[in-house]
């Protein structure tokens, strides 16, 4: 491909815009994320250092935008086994521990760390982790109501998550 300007590959990208998005959209089935994708493809594209060596633009745009929707696929897909592994802890205590007043002591430090390092969260991030773990909200009925996507309420449960275990692991040492 011949020296290109900005100018160029902004035509070239306004040609396959749509198709591309159909494209994403399949992969994601998402609006806002096949979106968010969309521009991150566009904004590769125009920072690739060697235009020169792009023979074949529509080609490179699919390539991009599968790329990044094979990265964002496994992203979420990690996010989602790390809720699980929280969620699928065993809580089951036995009778005896429940009787043990070291036990019960134990119990307490830990709900009163796990209380302060989700004290310790920002305001949002917080809100969004209280809604989903003890009001029971799905992550469809948080995003509808502060006007997120799901993705974005998975990625701060997941945050949140994250920060309540280290603070437990921390003080656990």
């Amino acid at each position: 491909m011949p020296d290109i300007n900005l100018e160029q590959l902004a035509n070239y990208f306004s040609l396959y815009r749509a198709e591309l998005h159909r494209f994403l959209l399949r992969r994601v089935d998402c609006e806002q994320i096949a979106n968010d994708l969309l521009q991150d493809t566009y904004l590769r594209f125009v920072d690739y250092q060697d235009q020169q060596t792009i023979e074949n633009p529509r080609a490179f745009l699919y390539r991009v935008a599968g790329n990044l929707a094979i990265d964002h696929l496994r992203s979420h897909q990690r996010q989602k086994s790390l809720i699980a592994d929280f969620d699928n802890r065993d809580h089951h205590l036995d009778q005896a521990l429940l009787n043990n007043p070291e036990h019960i002591i134990d119990q307490q430090q830990q709900l009163q760390r796990l209380q302060l390092a989700v004290n310790q969260l920002d305001p949002v991030c917080r809100d969004v982790f209280i809604r989903s773990r003890f009001q029971s909200q799905t992550h469809q009925q948080i995003a509808t109501d502060l006007g997120k996507s799901k993705s974005w309420v998975e990625k701060q449960i997941v945050q949140a998550l994250r920060h309540c275990q280290q603070a437990l692991e921390i003080n656990q040492s």
